[in-house]
């Protein structure tokens, strides 16, 4: 409830920058896992690694 009531207050979510450091590894395994998968490029728009 604290973290829905900060977001419509305008206060950023604390977790958002504590996962910033994971960013780097999930990068490594979303290409990964969209190569195995037969996809060349991201199906994602807003996450693109090729």
């Amino acid at each position: 409830m604290l973290l829905v009531f900060s977001e419509s207050m305008g206060i950023p979510n604390p977790a958002g920058y504590y996962t910033l450091e994971l960013l780097p590894i999930l990068y490594e395994r979303f290409h990964e896992w969209h190569l195995r998968m037969g996809m060349e490029r991201s199906p994602l728009e807003n996450f693109r690694c090729c």
